[in-house]
């Protein structure tokens, strides 16, 4: 087999070039050696931005994913020039490109699911028949749309339906193909009438035109009324079912897109295949009344009363919540048993007018801590949800939620996939300022891998205010042994959230090769293009007419860097290398979003030199706006790292400009040197265990490692160690350290094989090591490479640093620039970010410009690297600034090679 200890030679994929350690001579490799780039990424580039501007889908455009093509006619908005400053930037060859002249099928939305994913098992006909009798196929015509267009109608109103919505057709921007120029009035029984009735007289242009706009009219206000009926339908049907806990509307004033069709309400788990969830309870309490005093339910694990006596929540995010159950001897109005009552707001699923397809507003205040809903869906084991997430994934969506709040076992066995089953909380949106948490709520099922989970208000929500919730901060736990015990609870109970929080949004690779062809007289930007990582390195052009071949020039990750100043620590302190920045702009906001004036700072902190604006949703507004907010774009970079940057209008959703983007890459970013004659080191981001439940013992295989390489080069059947490694605590509170020894059987980077890894891109570290130690992230923060040639392992540290003159992200009031940062204080509690390690530590002592940090788990690095400062702002850390380690306290690892 392909890759296994010992073989040298890469055997499988025989469409890329192989690698062979016998004719390894690393002194003469490069970035663009034939062997390296052909299986692996070796130019790092960082796209920036917030979530909602389209990051995941720019990176699925140019990898190659298969992505829903929308409908061609808003083409014309994405045909701006680039402005002259930028030689190589004009879209070039418009017309020829433009070939899709046919009728568009329907579209898809950011939000629904895929038809083909999760269809419905045996076990849901009933639940099926149920909805597909009062739907029968009623759906089928609703998924019509029209054009956008000036000459059409200025607005339109349909007063046969009871909520009198209002629509302003000139913003719908999805279209069914009939234009005003496209009617024909003598295809269609109603034009050859007219034809009759005016033969005698005569048509005329101007009459003919008023006679388009009248059937063209008569077209949308027809299909807006079936939509409104449909609406109100799939309304009726959801609060039949919730029985007014909640009260459901419906509301969509922005387009013509009616019910989803592929989507079933629910009220509480449905279990998948091989599911079973317990409803029988073994204990209950025995209170008659039940407060904070007596022995309830929530006492049976040590825990505090999680409500008040109003039943809002009291307890922080991350708290599991025992309410009582049906064993218990109180009755259903009992203060714990809040969830289990049910909603009582009143919400209204809306259509989103900036792209982001369904959302849910409140039609009444909701009072900080107020439960609001449960997050409700089909629960899968975690096989069907490994397989089910690369589906959603090359779909560009995904409603899987890991039930990851069993802190005993320290993995996730079940998963919530709410995309075809699911209740008020498949359409609520994502945000990184959410006004609700997600809590682990057990009642009836105590198993603990099965919670319910529950949405609490996390502030004061105003009327008919859209509700969010971080969709990447799902859990916390407890940290059982890292918090030293001359820290705060509170302080230990802070830094341990954000680094769950972080784990939650580690930085994401995924690599694109980029082609070109080799004839020069193939047209420019169609000549390159670019695909997947594993997709052959040479090709025929794919243009009609040209004779020549697609030749791979690059070979680049795109390291996804979430737009939290938390995450900009941890690309600041060198856990990501980056090369150069693909920063993203939504075209269909004004510019700048103060989000985007963090990640400008976040780059220019990083001090990267080569960088890309993108200016994405194009297709989703006019050529006047887009052109106003690219404007706005070169007057909002004056002066900063990014002035004289290109800026390239783009879909990613529909592909558009993506050859363009390809070719700014291959020659605005220069290829990377780097260093492949030092002694290998790896710093480790996810590790795994790759063994299913119930393998036999002589199919057990060692524990996985990811992570970026820094320098060197990594072989099979390389000797490794791993630092800091196992470390415990003796009784008197002395840490001890064991580094743990290996050997590396397989290396991959994605889906490719390799036999050797250089610095670039995640790459896929097979080992021996115990599964069980590499489980859940465990070796997440450590460092890999050669045997005795890691640096040592710190406890304090003795750093030289530098603060930001103002906090990122926090304003003061009545000032428009960011917070002050004020100096380090002694006894202060940081958040510090060493390499892929966050951690606890605790200011010892300062003077001028220096520091000394001790450190809740000690850390493998060396003098000179950097790191990045956070300080606890506002119940968010914040980063403050960033240093240089110039030296500190270490201990000697306790070397057991058994």
């Amino acid at each position: 087999m392909g890759g296994e200890e010992g073989l040298g030679v890469t055997t499988g994929q025989p469409n890329l070039y192989k690698q062979d350690l016998s004719k390894l001579d690393v002194s003469k490799l490069t970035a663009l050696s034939r062997e390296v780039i052909s299986r692996q990424a070796t130019i790092n580039i960082g796209t920036i931005g917030h979530v909602a501007h389209g990051k995941s889908t720019i990176v699925k455009a140019i990898s190659g994913v298969q992505t829903v093509r929308f409908k061609n006619e808003l083409e014309r908005n994405i045909t701006i020039k680039l402005d002259a400053h930028a030689e190589d930037s004009t879209r070039g060859e418009q017309e020829e490109n433009r070939v899709y002249k046919s009728k568009m099928s329907s579209t898809q939305e950011k939000r629904p699911a895929s038809p083909g994913l999760a269809q419905p098992t045996t076990k849901h006909q009933k639940l099926d028949q149920k909805f597909n009798s009062s739907r029968a196929n009623s759906y089928n015509d609703s998924n019509v749309h029209f054009k956008q267009s000036q000459e059409i109608i200025n607005n339109g109103r349909d007063s046969n339906y009871s909520n009198n919505q209002e629509i302003d057709v000139e913003n719908i921007r999805l279209c069914k193909g009939e234009t005003l120029t496209s009617i024909s009035l003598e295809t269609n029984a109603i034009g050859i009438n007219i034809r009759k009735y005016f033969r005698q007289r005569g048509m005329n242009n101007k009459l003919e035109k008023i006679i388009k706009h009248d059937i063209l009219r008569m077209l949308i206000i027809d299909s807006r009324k079936k939509q409104l009926e449909y609406l109100k339908e799939w309304e009726t049907e959801m609060n039949l079912i919730t029985k007014g806990k909640p009260i459901i509307q419906v509301e969509n004033v922005v387009d013509l897109e009616s019910a989803p069709q592929d989507f079933y309400y629910i009220e509480d788990y449905l279990p998948g295949n091989g599911v079973i969830i317990p409803d029988d309870p073994p204990i209950g309490c025995e209170c008659k009344t039940c407060n904070s005093k007596t022995n309830c339910c929530f006492a049976h694990d040590n825990e505090s009363c999680p409500y008040t006596s109003t039943c809002k929540i009291r307890v922080p995010p991350g708290t599991p919540i025992y309410e009582c159950n049906k064993r218990c001897s109180c009755d259903i109005n009992c203060f714990n048993r809040v969830v289990q009552r049910g909603s009582e707001m009143k919400f209204c699923i809306f259509r989103t007018a900036n792209g982001r397809g369904w959302g849910v507003k409140t039609l009444k205040p909701i009072k900080k801590g107020c439960f609001v809903t449960q997050y409700v869906g089909e629960v899968i084991t975690n096989e069907e949800a490994e397989k089910r997430g690369k589906e959603y994934d090359a779909a560009g969506r995904t409603y899987l939620f890991d039930l990851d709040y069993n802190e005993i076992e320290g993995e996730c066995p079940y998963t919530v996939d709410a995309a075809v089953y699911g209740n008020i909380s498949h359409f609520i949106n994502h945000s990184c300022d959410p006004n609700l948490a997600v809590y682990g709520v057990w009642i009836d099922c105590l198993d603990p891998n099965l919670p319910k989970l529950a949405l609490f208000a996390t502030r004061d929500i105003k009327q008919n205010e859209e509700i969010t919730f971080d969709y990447m901060c799902q859990s916390s736990k407890n940290n059982e042994n890292s918090i030293k015990q001359n820290m705060s609870m509170k302080d230990n109970f802070n830094i341990y959230m954000n680094i769950k929080f972080q784990e939650k949004l580690k930085l994401r690779y995924a690599n694109a090769k980029i082609y070109k062809c080799d004839n020069e007289k193939c047209p420019r930007p169609g000549c390159y293009i670019s695909g997947g990582s594993s997709k052959d390195d040479s090709f025929p052009c794919i243009r009609p007419i040209c004779s020549g071949r697609f030749q791979l020039v690059r070979h680049v990750s795109f390291v996804d860097c979430p737009g939290h100043d938390i995450l900009m620590a941890t690309m600041l302190n060198g856990a990501a290398v980056m090369d150069a920045a693909l920063l993203l702009i939504a075209g269909n906001e004004s510019c700048p979003q103060p989000q985007t004036s963090e990640h400008l700072a976040a780059i220019e902190i990083m001090k990267l030199k080569h960088i890309v604006i993108l200016q994405n949703k194009i297709d989703l507004v006019k050529e006047a706006q887009a052109k106003e907010q690219y404007e706005q774009i070169l007057k909002f970079v004056q002066g900063t790292v990014a002035e004289g940057a290109p800026v390239i209008p783009i879909s990613a959703q529909l592909k558009y400009n993506i050859e363009v983007l390809c070719e700014y890459i291959t020659k605005k970013i220069p290829v990377p040197l780097r260093d492949f004659t030092s002694e290998p080191r790896l710093i480790v981001i996810r590790s795994f265990d790759v063994n299913k439940p119930g393998c036999e013992v002589d199919d057990l295989k060692g524990g996985v490692a990811g992570g970026s390489i820094l320098r060197g080069v990594l072989k099979v059947g390389m000797e490794i160690e791993v630092r800091p490694g196992l470390v415990s605590k003796d009784s008197e509170g002395k840490l001890t350290c064991r580094p743990i020894f290996s050997r590396i059987v397989s290396l991959f980077a994605e889906q490719n094989e390799l036999q050797f890894a250089v610095p670039g891109g995640l790459i896929g570290v097979g080992t021996k090591i115990e599964p069980t130690l590499c489980r859940a992230d465990r070796l997440v923060g450590q460092i890999l490479g050669a045997v005795g040639a890691l640096p040592k392992i710190f406890i304090e540290l003795e750093i030289s640093y530098y603060l930001l003159k103002r906090l990122l992200g926090v304003r003061t009031e009545g000032d428009k620039k960011g917070a002050r940062v004020p100096k380090l204080s002694k006894n202060e509690v940081l958040l510090v970010n060493i390499g892929s390690l966050s951690t606890g530590g605790r200011v010892l002592a300062t003077r001028a410009d220096l520091a000394k940090i001790s450190l809740t788990n000690p850390v493998c690095t060396e003098i000179d690297e950097k790191i990045a400062l956070s300080r606890r702002v506002e119940k968010h850390w914040r980063l403050i600034g960033w240093g240089q380690i110039c030296g500190g306290q270490t201990i000697e690892p306790v070397i057991d090679r058994k």
